[in-house]
């Protein structure tokens, strides 16, 4: 099984980067492929230049409010998964991505599981997620966890356009 670790900047900020921007390409990739939509071309911006965008959001996130983990497995980092405050009493899970050459060894079952635990410890009541049409695996995990959809919640990641494609999902979560 790959090891959770958390994110240290001076460790992993080159491996999360590559890893983010690998994220995004496959998430274009799916885009082009179910939706004929050229991401790169609409929004006039490389997926490395997102990636750099949005590098501090993730690794600057405030460990009494959340985490980002990354998964190594015989020396490689191999995925990622975060947690981060939405709101108050609300966490959102984001960038859950485990490399496809890595899928189906169970961890993204159990990093969902870390971040839902971790979701505990700061007290949270409700964990947010958005996630495209096209992740269909993941959209069978997240049920399986207790996700339900929900609408459209304020502060999402995806920008407008591709908003008619996702799935919003929400889970209650009780005192352990």
């Amino acid at each position: 099984m790959g090891t959770f670790i958390p994110y240290n900047d001076g460790l992993h900020r080159a491996a999360f980067f590559k890893l983010t921007v690998e994220f995004l390409q496959w998430y274009a990739e799916q885009v082009f492929t179910w939706h004929q939509i050229d991401v790169e071309a609409l929004t006039d911006q490389t997926v490395e230049d997102y990636a750099e965008q949005v590098l501090d959001d993730f690794t600057g996130i405030d460990p009494t409010q959340g985490i980002l983990y990354v998964i190594r497995v015989d020396g490689k980092i191999v995925g990622m998964g975060a947690l981060k405050q939405r709101e108050a009493g609300v966490g959102e899970i984001k960038r859950m991505f485990i490399r496809p050459a890595y899928r189906g060894r169970g961890y993204g079952k159990a990093l969902l599981e870390q971040l839902i635990g971790f979701a505990h410890i700061v007290g949270y009541t409700r964990l947010r997620l958005e996630t495209a049409d096209f992740s269909t695996t993941a959209h069978r995990l997240y049920r399986s966890a207790g996700f339900t959809r929900i609408d459209e919640y304020p502060g999402v990641e995806t920008p407008e356009w591709y908003r008619p494609y996702c799935l919003y999902m929400e889970k209650h979560l009780h005192p352990m």
